[in-house]
């Protein structure tokens, strides 16, 4: 099985790792492990040599990974890319885990461990001991399965499509027509979406099911009783609970939904509606046509990066680096994976940003949600040590999502008429007390799955329906309930990334706080903020947000305080 192609600027990077080793030739990587595993370590320098080898050589593995994984997105019916996944998965990841965990031991047990400088390397001796206590040799086999669960569901997902008004579209682009002015257009686009979906219930039950049975085993074998709390360890929430979440449920509950459902009340009035349905939650209200701020991919990417350098100086050149590298692949297409992401290449040092745009200003938020990841990704790229290159994402999403704040302020880029600005302005805090709306009921969804795993897929979906009451959104779902009962199954990161849902909660609350400061501070705050992406994941999560100016906050006063604040923004942009 032959490896990826390596780029030059990959390899430019690279100070240990052999510049033509086969990432893909277990005897090739294998021979590395005895190197570093043999290797004489007789003080604290040698040993700080010897772990940012291990850190170099992570890297070159990861960038291997993540290339293959993501090119098994960029084409679900790729079968070359789904088979090479699977080997990388299974004959280079597998056996590679435990042997990645005996060269981490070997530095957390070495003597010379206590003559590093704490300031630099407390906090790796925290994740990786943290690791080693989560590891389990029965574990690996179970890991591999779930990744290949997760490939399955890209490529069902993936391959979902419908043929509407004579053309065969994927899901994302039947999506768009949720924007159109005609509600019988809408609704027919939208019971088209949910059939398709529907007809295919019964996979992506079978996935989940078999996702949770693996799940819970490895939390069991990892000695908890459920895998809520093993996966909250596994993630290094060190600075928050379980309970602590269940706390952001109740605060958004009380707090972001009455908002919400004003706004809601508001938009049935202007639309003239006895009722809300689903299919009347994405069109304008005043019954304007979609924005359509760009035509092409390269039109996208112009306007987004001018975005960004108006936000601060030179921002925009990331997004500019990217699309010099082929590192953008931004526009929807059949048999292309429903998401979006940025993906951090170890060794390049940079990102790959893959999203599925159809022209509409939502495209335009995801790029810059995407960018803001990117530049943080850069920003710490001169990090020697792998661990700390990866930062959480209760750090990693307040940079994405600030991107987002800091941005209304320039759609003018993209729209020359003030009114479309200010329905951006509008639009935009409104979906921001939406997505708090679903972060809480998507978490509490996950919470409820993995302490009751026995429980059937008709009991999962009575469970949604339950939720969908206890977070509402103004919407009317009576007689959908054969369609809205099987919606979380659309949820990505329920079956790929678990529980990574409430960080975007987290975030968002610093993100307001970014937007806040900038105002009142300026460039001075921005300075600061950016200045501490550099740090990437060497500081625990609390002291990242305080160097940037920012408080930590997922329930309390300060939290509330700042969902009011979005409130206060709608009114502030109607003014305008």
């Amino acid at each position: 099985m032959k490896c990826m192609r390596t780029t030059p600027e990959r390899l430019k990077r690279r100070k240990y790792t052999p510049q033509n080793i086969e990432l893909c030739d277990w005897s090739q990587v294998k021979s590395i492990f005895d190197e570093l595993m043999n290797r004489s370590i007789g003080s604290a320098s040698e040993l700080e040599r010897y772990y940012l080898d291990v850190s170099d050589f992570n890297s070159a593995l990861t960038e291997e990974f993540c290339r293959i994984q993501l090119a098994t997105s960029v084409n679900t019916a790729d079968k070359a890319a789904s088979e090479r996944f699977q080997h990388f998965n299974t004959n280079i990841l597998a056996p590679a885990s435990e042997l990645t965990t005996e060269l981490d031991n070997r530095f957390l047990d070495s003597p010379f461990r206590k003559d590093l400088a704490p300031e630099r390397y407390s906090q790796l001796i925290r994740l990786l001991e943290n690791s080693r206590d989560l590891f389990r040799k029965e574990n690996i086999a179970l890991t591999v399965e779930d990744s290949q669960l997760m490939e399955r569901f890209n490529a069902l997902s993936g391959g979902l499509s419908v043929e509407f008004d004579g053309v065969k579209r994927n899901l994302v682009e039947l999506s768009a027509y949720q924007e159109n002015t005609d509600r019988s257009i809408r609704e027919r686009a939208w019971r088209c979406a949910a059939q398709c979906k529907l007809d295919r219930k019964d996979d992506f039950n079978s996935i989940y099911d078999r996702m949770i049975l693996i799940r819970t085993q490895m939390a069991k074998q990892a000695g908890f009783s459920n895998f809520r709390d093993y996966q909250h360890q596994r993630l290094n929430r060190f600075d928050y609970s379980p309970a602590d979440c269940e706390q952001f449920h109740r605060l958004i509950e009380t707090d972001a939904v009455p908002l919400f459902l004003k706004r809601q009340e508001k938009r049935r009035l202007q639309m003239g509606l006895t009722r809300l349905k689903p299919w009347d939650m994405g069109v304008d209200p005043l019954g304007r046509e979609p924005l359509k701020p760009f035509q092409t991919q390269e039109e996208l990417i112009t306007g987004s990066a001018t975005i960004l350098d108006r936000i601060y100086p030179k921002l925009g050149d990331t997004l500019r680096l990217l699309n010099d590298y082929g590192h953008l692949d931004l526009m929807t297409r059949q048999n292309k994976a429903p998401v979006g992401f940025n993906m951090p290449f170890d060794e390049t040092g940079v990102s790959f940003v893959f999203m599925n745009a159809t022209g509409q200003h939502n495209d335009v938020i995801v790029l810059l949600h995407e960018s803001g990841h990117a530049i943080e990704t850069k920003a710490c790229n001169g990090e020697s040590v792998f661990q700390y290159r990866h930062t959480p994402q209760e750090w990693g999403e307040c940079a994405s999502q600030s991107m987002e704040l800091l941005a209304l302020n320039h759609m003018d880029v993209f729209y020359s008429d003030p009114a479309d600005c200010k329905r951006c302005a509008v639009d935009h805090w409104e979906s921001l007390l939406l997505s708090l709306i679903h972060t809480a009921r998507i978490d509490a969804f996950q919470h409820w799955v993995y302490t009751n795993p026995e429980r059937s897929p008709t009991d999962r979906a009575d469970k949604w329906m339950e939720l969908m009451q206890q977070f509402p959104t103004g919407a009317d779902y009576s007689d959908l309930e054969s369609f809205t009962r099987w919606s979380w199954q659309s949820i990505p990161h329920l079956y790929i990334v678990p529980f990574y849902y409430i960080e975007y909660g987290i975030a968002q609350l610093g993100a307001i706080q970014v937007f806040r400061n900038e105002r009142k501070e300026g460039k001075a705050f921005l300075d600061q903020w950016l200045t501490t992406m550099k740090e990437g994941y060497s500081q625990p999560i609390p002291h990242l947000y305080e160097r940037a100016g920012l408080s930590f906050a997922i329930h309390g006063d300060l939290a509330a305080e700042l969902i009011e604040f979005i409130s206060d923004e709608i009114d502030r942009a109607e003014l305008k």
